[in-house]
């Protein structure tokens, strides 16, 4: 396996060792502050996260931080997910309980942020915000793995049906 990495200032990196080749390993071979930093990256112009595989070939790469707007994005977007775990773990009581529909960062000139939209038994009222938010930072502590699938629209429809949401199947129909 030979993957070549053409970086954003001109330096190449090249791999010829047989072991997985990531935008997160590229960052660490530049430096551990960059890998400490890197959000997501850019591979051949396509936001990517820091995990994918860079298979065979030649790469144009840039790695993103918090300082770069995709990257918010992409931190926004995960903050999200966090979010809808936490209100499924404070208010889940099983697989229905909690119906979550969509969750996407806010970009433009008004708003920053995110949101999710969520059906719930019981309303949530701003007193149960701290609660919410404590939960998110204990979620964050655990350092689950991030990982993002790519599933076709069947096989996304099959997964979310059998995790009870059905909100999420109907935006796939």
């Amino acid at each position: 396996m030979s993957v070549k990495v053409k970086l954003p200032d001109g330096g190449t990196l090249e791999y010829a060792d047989g072991a997985p080749v990531t935008p997160a390993r590229v960052a660490g071979d530049i430096s551990t502050r960059l890998a400490s930093a890197a959000v997501a990256a850019e591979v051949d112009g396509e936001l990517r996260d820091l995990t994918c595989e860079l298979n065979d070939g030649e790469y144009q790469l840039k790695l993103l931080t918090n300082r770069d707007p995709a990257a918010l994005e992409v931190l926004r977007h995960t903050t999200a997910h966090v979010l809808a775990q936490a209100v499924v773990r404070l208010y889940g009581k099983g697989a229905e309980t909690v119906q979550y529909a969509i969750g996407p960062p806010l970009m433009d000139d008004f708003q920053y942020g995110f949101y999710y939209d969520f059906d719930l038994p019981e309303p949530i009222s701003s007193e149960d915000l701290p609660n919410i938010e404590s939960e998110m930072k204990k979620i964050i502590a655990e350092k689950i793995p991030l990982e993002r699938i790519d599933l076709p629209p069947d096989a996304a429809r099959k997964e979310l049906q059998q995790c009870g949401q059905g909100y999420k199947t109907e935006m796939i129909d």
